[in-house]
């Protein structure tokens, strides 16, 4: 989902059950992608607790998005005009589209590892994820494959709203 509409706050609430008097669980950026079920004007989410609402009176907050994940053997994100996945819940949702097992583990920030999300395909394979400054613009190696998408990188405040999937493909 998308739309040009912005407001002065760049953070929409995620609420522990689906009404306004629910207590607030924490807060996402409006550019952040979330993965959710739509329910009563509300979106469930599937990977992570809680609801976010898909209205503020009459401002709308969440957009229906496509999602593309693409598990890449050489080279950069960029190079096929995708970005690296920088957050782990997006991480774990494109490993489930793409049929690999397990959770992202954050990796320490060496500098050898590809920026973002990756399949480690070294002792059977790892769902992993580096995210330092080291690793930025780093693309696959023999045995570390980076995870792409088709969002860019969420920067707040860089974007108008959160966005919801729709439907995610490889």
């Amino acid at each position: 989902w998308s739309s040009d509409v912005c407001s002065s706050d760049l953070y929409v609430s995620v609420r522990l059950r689906q009404s306004f008097e629910s207590g607030i669980m924490t807060t996402r950026p409006k550019c952040a992608v979330v993965f959710g079920n739509e329910s009563a004007g509300w979106v469930k989410l599937t990977h992570e607790p809680g609801y976010i609402s898909i209205f503020l009176k009459d401002q709308r907050l969440l957009m229906p998005i496509n999602v593309t994940f693409t598990k890449i053997t050489r080279g950069i994100c960029g190079d096929i005009r995708q970005s690296p996945i920088l957050d782990p819940v997006a991480c774990a949702k494109a490993a489930e589209v793409l049929g690999l097992p397990g959770r992202p583990q954050v990796v320490p920030a060496e500098g050898s590892e590809p920026e973002g999300c990756y399949w480690q395909t070294d002792g059977g394979g790892s769902l992993q994820m580096a995210v330092g400054v080291a690793n930025r613009g780093r693309g696959a190696t023999n045995s570390q494959l980076p995870i792409c998408w088709n969002q860019p990188p969420c920067i707040s405040g860089g974007t108008c709203l959160v966005q919801k999937i729709g439907r995610a493909h490889v």
